[in-house]
C-alpha cells in the first residue's frame, strides 16, 4: 500500500500532463486511493497497455478514485480512438506480473475444417491484424477440406446449405492454399503449416468410434445423427492433432528451448465481429494461473444464448491454451481414440463419468488433467459461428454472455446482430 503523499502528487501531476496532451479535461475531487493498491503498480500497468489502451485505462483509474471526468474530445485524439468504452464501467484491473513481454509474445493458431465455412477476411482483419499490432508474433497452422458438403456431412442439416465465401469463386482450386497464405501474410501472420485436401483419411480406430461401438467414450450415443457428430468430431480433432505435431516441429526449428506463449484452437466458421484484444482479455481475466494441467480459456456462453436450459460442458468454438494445456488439447484426438495410451486412470475416468457429447468430453478431460478453465465473456472474444445462406451471413451457433463485478457490468453482452440461419 503506497501511502506517500509525494508519490500521489507526482503521479497526479504526471497524469494531468498526459491528459492535457490527449485533449481531455479532468476535474479532480478528493482522491481516495483504494487499499491494497500501489501507485507504481498502476503506473506499470498503464505503461504496458500501449497508446490505444492507455487513455481508457487512465479514465478508469480516475473514476475508481472518485474523480469527476469530462471527456471533451476522447475520440478526436488519435491515441484514444479505441472501441472499448465499456471499460469505463469497470474497476481498474491489476495485470498479472507474468503476462507475456515484448520478447515472448508468441501465439500459434490452429484451425481445421472446410473451405466452404472458412471466413478468411474476418480472420485476417479482426484476429491476425490486431494481434500483430499489439506486438504478438503469430504463426498460423491450418487444414481445410475443399470437398462439397451434403446433408449427411453436417450435424445440423441446415448447415449443409451454407455457401462458401464469394472469394473462393474467383480462386482456382489449386490456388486456394496460396491465396490463404498470402492474405494471412499480408495481415501479419506467418504460416507454420498448411494443408488443403479433398477427402479425410479414416483409420479402423476412427471407424470404431464413429460407429458408436466404442464402449469407453460413446459420445452422442442414441442421437439420431450421432454417427455424423462423431465422424465430424474425429475429422476435426485428427487434423488438429496433425497440426499440433507441426507446431512442435516449428518449436524445435526455432531452437533455444522456444515454446509458444499461447496456442489457439479455433473453428473454421469463426467469424470475428470486432477486433480481438488478447492483452485486454488477459488483463480482465487476471492473467495466467499456475496449475498442473496449465490453463485454457473458453467462451462463457449463457444457456439462454444457446437455447439450452443448462450447459455443463465447455464450449468448443475457441480454446486459448497456455503451453502446458496446449499439449493436452493438441492431443485431444488421441485422448479420445486411444485413451489407453494415457493409462488406466484416464480410461476409468471416462467410463465412470460417461461424457455424452463433445462439450462434456472437454470438461472431463480438463477435470482429469488438472487444467484450470477460465470461461470468458463473449465481448472479450468477439466472434460467433457464422454461415452464409442466400449470399447473406447468418448465425450458425450463438454464444453471448456478460461479466459483472459487484453488481456493475464490466463486459456487456456482445449482442450479435446477424440473423439466425
Amino acid at each position: 500500500f503506497c501511502s506517500s503523499s509525494i508519490l500521489k502528487e507526482s503521479f497526479i501531476e504526471g497524469l494531468r500532463h498526459f491528459l492535457d496532451h490527449a485533449q481531455l479535461t479532468v476535474t479532480f475531487q478528493a482522491l481516495q486511493l483504494p487499499k491494497m493498491t500501489c501507485i507504481w503498480e498502476l503506473m506499470y500497468d498503464v505503461l504496458r497497455f500501449g497508446p490505444k489502451n492507455v487513455c481508457i485505462y487512465l479514465l478508469m483509474m480516475i473514476m475508481m478514485w472518485g474523480g469527476d471526468v469530462e471527456c471533451l474530445a476522447l475520440f478526436a485524439s488519435a491515441d484514444c480512438d479505441y472501441d472499448h468504452t465499456w471499460m469505463l464501467q469497470s474497476h481498474a484491473v491489476r495485470v498479472s506480473e507474468d503476462l507475456a513481454t515484448s520478447d515472448s509474445q508468441t501465439i500459434a493458431i490452429l484451425m481445421a475444417g472446410t473451405v466452404a465455412r472458412y471466413h478468411l477476411d474476418s480472420t485476417a482483419e479482426h484476429l491476425i491484424a490486431p494481434l500483430g499490432k499489439a506486438g504478438w508474433k503469430v504463426d498460423y497452422f491450418y487444414s481445410l477440406c475443399d470437398g462439397n458438403l451434403g446433408d449427411n456431412a453436417t450435424w445440423k442439416k441446415k448447415a449443409a446449405r451454407f455457401e462458401p465465401d464469394p472469394t473462393w469463386s474467383e480462386v482456382k482450386r489449386q490456388d486456394i492454399d496460396a491465396t490463404i497464405a498470402q492474405k494471412l501474410k499480408t495481415f501479419g501472420a506467418d504460416v507454420g503449416s498448411s494443408k488443403v485436401f479433398n477427402h479425410y483419411d479414416t483409420s479402423p480406430d476412427d471407424l470404431s468410434f464413429i460407429s458408436g461401438n466404442d464402449s469407453v467414450a460413446p459420445l452422442w450415443s442414441g442421437k439420431k445423427r450421432g454417427s455424423i457428430a462423431r465422424r465430424n468430431f474425429v475429422h476435426v480433432h485428427k487434423e488438429i492433432n496433425m497440426l499440433w505435431q507441426q507446431v512442435e516441429i516449428q518449436e524445435k526449428k526455432k531452437g533455444a528451448g522456444f515454446q509458444y506463449s499461447y496456442v489457439m484452437f479455433i473453428r473454421d466458421d469463426a467469424y470475428w465481429l470486432k477486433d480481438f484484444d488478447l492483452d485486454l482479455m488477459l488483463q480482465i481475466t487476471g492473467g495466467r494461473h499456475h496449475s498442473a494441467g496449465g490453463q485454457v480459456f473458453s467462451l462463457d456462453c449463457e444457456p439462454a444464448s444457446m437455447r439450452l436450459d443448462v450447459h455443463p460442458g465447455l464450449v468448443d468454438y475457441l480454446f486459448l491454451a497456455d503451453r502446458t494445456a496446449a499439449t493436452i488439447f493438441g492431443n485431444l484426438y488421441k485422448y479420445l481414440i486411444r485413451p489407453g495410451d494415457f493409462g488406466t486412470a484416464w480410461v476409468d475416468h471416462l467410463i465412470r463419468t460417461r461424457p455424452y457429447n463433445g462439450e462434456t468430453f472437454y470438461r472431463q478431460l480438463t477435470n482429469f488433467t488438472g487444467t484450470d478453465v477460465t470461461e470468458v465473456a463473449a465481448g472479450l472474444i468477439p466472434m460467433q459461428r457464422v454461415g452464409r445462406v442466400g449470399g447473406r451471413l447468418c448465425l450458425h451457433k450463438t454464444c453471448d454472455s456478460k461479466l459483472t463485478n459487484e453488481g456493475k457490468i464490466v463486459v456487456p453482452y456482445l449482442h450479435p446482430e446477424l440473423p439466425k440461419c
